[in-house]
């Protein structure tokens, strides 16, 4: 089975190795620009709500029931210029191509994680929940900086990407209730990989999926890159009768990367 066939049918993919140690400098170096340069949608995260800060000195003070601290930076657009080199890497783009098989990828965003010791676990959801796309080719590359195992890695549905899209964790997007998959594990084919630092996850947006919980001497540092390629519609899901619903997503704000 190819990476792409098993992309489609399982909507996730364990690559070991998939970035050499100097990729995985490009994007420890990424990571740490963005922890330095927040934008606008820094926040602390609890399991299901979070609080936008400044940064992450601010979010440091935000204060919660829960133990530990979780913390992201999401879609800086003036990320692109400090992430130009990793996106056009050759490792990156190995990957995609494997993916999508196509000549082109583009961009939709950046997002890091910063998950410090006896943090709980991230609340199950879709990254879909929040963008208005449909089709095949929407992917996360999930790339951890920490080992990890099984335990306290990223867990996933297989076969969840096929539907239904469930309401944001966040309620940006109301739709139907997130299942409750840790109250019943055993309706749910669940996933979870142990990785080295050089290993990714690359998931569809659609699939179910959520953060393990940190343990007293664990930290864990992650960066997940978001991509589109040509199966990817527009599809407002709170607007049926959007005129745009259905037509080719908007690349013309994203940056392309030449897989061929």
């Amino acid at each position: 089975m190819t990476l792409r066939e098993q992309f489609l049918e399982d909507g996730f993919v364990h690559v070991p190795g998939a970035l050499d140690a100097d990729t995985l400098r490009m994007a420890s170096a990424c990571w740490n620009w963005s922890l330095k340069h927040p934008g606008p949608a820094s926040a602390r995260l609890f399991q299901d709500a979070l609080v936008l800060t400044q940064d992450l000195d601010e979010a440091r003070k935000v204060s919660g029931a829960e133990s530990g601290f979780f913390y992201q930076d999401i879609g800086n657009r003036r990320s692109l210029s400090a992430y130009q080199s990793l996106l056009n890497s050759d490792d990156l783009r190995s990957l995609l191509s494997s993916l999508l098989e196509q000549d082109s990828a583009w961009f939709l965003g950046e997002q890091i994680f910063l998950k410090e010791p006896n943090t709980p676990a991230t609340g199950w959801h879709q990254d879909l929940s929040d963008v208005s796309a449909r089709g095949d080719d929407l992917v996360v590359v999930w790339i951890p900086f920490d080992a990890v195992d099984a335990e306290t890695s990223l867990a996933l549905v297989r076969g969840s990407h096929r539907g239904p899209i469930y309401s944001s964790i966040y309620g940006r997007y109301e739709a139907g209730d997130i299942p409750r998959v840790d109250q019943a594990p055993e309706q749910f084919d669940i996933v979870a990989f142990p990785c080295e630092p050089g290993d990714v996850v690359a998931f569809h947006l659609g699939c179910l999926h959520g953060g393990a919980p940190t343990r007293a001497d664990q930290t864990r540092r992650t960066l997940a890159l978001r991509f589109i390629g040509a199966d990817c519609n527009f599809d407002s899901r709170t607007q049926r009768d959007d005129p745009r619903n259905g037509d080719p997503y908007q690349r013309d704000h994203l940056a392309q990367i030449r897989l061929a």
